[in-house]
């Protein structure tokens, strides 16, 4: 929160000429600069001198905190960050208020765009793997509370020294079959269930925090595997931005966790797209952050062994359209003497395991040729049957599907 209305004050000053002219003087330390309001050194020093007077008059801080209609007397402030009437860079802050974030040249800006972005993409994808339609066991953004002995044994603390009580995971995913009394509030100390997995997006300016403090802390508590995903930056003129990147931990022992090491990133040789794999014991598969081109937001996807394709929300709203296509068109061409029983068989097939990638170069065959539609369609005699196989037995990929390396 501002403790000033005034931003800058003018100072007339007479030039040699006799001209009077208006000369800028210091930015007001009691204001949070934003980029353009005035220079890195400025804003750095005015945001340490904030956090100086915070801590050296807590009644007063406390009063202005107090006209924000967001304000809980419950929750751990911090000194080092700010808290105006709509909006703060406190990454934890569980009210509706705008997350900013300092910059690593002591500005505020906006949560970054990529960042955002990619936290639903990760989370409709993980919602998607678990099957997770109640959202009971994927958890978006929850608040975590910390044990308070834990807190403190972790140095876990606000610029002020006071322990901090509660943390907020980009998400976590709980263990099956659990399903938490309150919507997006986990108290491990109250008995909780420990989640299996916490996911973070990590930026420039929150990489310290990521990968130590809420490293130490998700290995303390018993969380199985921490995957942290850096959703990159855009290249803006002579800016090329930085690359994504996936890390996964796993198997906390003495509350230090173990980097799994991933292979080394596969970059095209124009290097127009960049793929990260790791594989999850949470998720029973392989992870995936697939970049198309530096210019566009990463991709997180997970390896679905039955379909032999990555899947994500995006890829299988793609092929759910086309799986209606090609349904409606396998209706029209098949023949007579391939009875209802059989197609809805044939469909059923292709939704569980997905249709061939040329499922409609097939299905033209088939129009030229309905006598060679079993073949056509790999139909084996066991499909006609009434044996109860659901379709013929086949690996993924085997109908031309995408490999581990598609798109």
């Amino acid at each position: 929160m501002a403790m000033a209305t005034n931003v800058r004050t003018d100072t007339q000053v007479p030039s040699s000429d006799g001209r009077v002219e208006l000369q800028q003087e210091s930015w007001d330390w009691r204001v949070a600069a934003r980029r353009g309001d005035t220079d890195s050194a400025t804003a750095l020093a005015a945001r340490a001198r904030r956090i100086a007077w915070r801590l050296a008059h807590p009644d007063a801080w406390r009063a202005e905190l107090e006209k924000c209609a967001h304000y809980d007397p419950a929750y751990v402030y911090d000194e080092a960050h700010e808290y105006d009437f709509d909006w703060t860079t406190d990454p934890d802050y569980p009210f509706d208020v705008h997350h900013n974030a300092y910059d690593q040249d002591g500005f505020v800006s906006p949560e970054h765009e990529w960042h955002l972005l990619l936290l639903a993409r990760m989370f409709s994808a993980l919602c998607a793997l678990f099957d997770d339609i109640e959202v009971v066991r994927v958890l978006n953004e929850p608040d975590l509370y910390i044990p308070e002995a834990l807190g403190k044994a972790l140095g876990l603390r606000t610029a002020g020294g006071r322990p901090k009580e509660m943390v907020q995971p980009d998400v976590l995913v709980l263990p099956a079959g659990t399903r938490l009394p309150k919507a997006r509030v986990l108290r491990i100390a109250e008995g909780d269930p420990v989640p299996e997995l916490a996911v973070e997006i990590v930026s420039p300016t929150s990489q310290d925090r990521d990968f130590d403090d809420k490293l130490r802390l998700y290995a303390a508590l018993g969380i199985r595997e921490y995957l942290v995903c850096n959703a990159g930056s855009r290249p803006q003129g002579d800016d090329p931005g930085w690359a994504p990147d996936l890390r996964l931990f796993r198997q906390p022992r003495d509350g230090m966790y173990e980097q799994m090491d991933a292979p080394d990133p596969v970059r095209a040789d124009d290097g127009d797209f960049l793929t990260i794999v790791v594989r999850s014991e949470v998720c029973g598969t392989e992870l995936r952050l697939h970049q198309a081109n530096p210019r566009t937001l990463p991709q997180f996807q997970w390896w679905d062994q039955r379909q032999g394709r990555w899947r994500d929300p995006e890829a299988d709203a793609r092929m759910e359209e086309g799986m209606d296509t090609a349904i409606a068109m396998l209706h029209r061409v098949l023949p007579d003497d391939a009875g209802p029983a059989l197609r809805e068989r044939i469909a059923e097939r292709w939704r569980t395991e997905g249709p061939p990638e040329d499922v409609i170069d097939r299905l033209l065959d088939v129009q030229l040729a309905p006598s060679e539609w079993r073949s056509l369609l790999d139909i084996s005699p066991d499909d006609e049957s009434d044996s109860g196989d659901h379709g013929p037995n086949r690996t993924p990929g085997s109908l031309g599907m995408a490999g581990r390396d598609g798109t």
